[in-house]
């Protein structure tokens, strides 16, 4: 990293991952072209866990190329008057797989945990109604870097 004066530790970096809304998957297109796709996601156990429909191009581009960059951007603000920006942002290098386990419903559940918390109850019989519908990826954390810059907000 060029900027070392702006590098996260491993432990605030870890608590931007879990504490963002929403992350770029990005990989390797069967194309041949880059393939970077906003999704929502959990982190548990050490992974990040991404839903998705049972096919579709992020399956089998990660069928064809595992290893995939996870980019989240938790802060975003212009400072006009010193032409930058107040940012936080982490960065995963890992591998991806379709997750394919006998708890895919609670990995699931933790979506509901964190996009949904009053609706819990509900949100557990939907994902009793929707597991089989759906597949889940998961990304190793082989790698994990944060870079911000403290700006009005710190």
């Amino acid at each position: 990293m060029r900027r070392t004066d702006r590098e996260m530790d491993l432990s605030a970096a870890e608590k931007a991952l879990e504490k963002g809304s929403f992350g770029v998957l990005s990989v390797m297109g069967t194309d041949g072209f880059p393939y970077g796709i906003p999704v929502n996601y959990v982190v548990k156990d050490g992974f990040i866990y991404i839903h998705c429909a049972k096919e579709g191009k992020k399956l089998s581009d990660i069928a064809s190329y595992p290893r995939v960059s996870f980019t989240v951007v938790t802060r975003s603000d212009i400072l006009c008057d010193k032409f930058s920006t107040d940012y936080e942002s982490v960065v995963v290098f890992g591998e991806a797989v379709e997750y394919i386990g006998e708890d895919k419903g609670s990995i699931l559940f933790e979506f509901i945990r964190k996009y949904s918390r009053e609706y819990l109850d509900e949100g557990s019989l939907y994902v009793e109604k929707m597991k089989n519908f759906t597949s889940l990826i998961c990304v190793s954390i082989d790698r994990l870097t944060g870079k911000r810059r403290k700006g009005k907000s710190e």
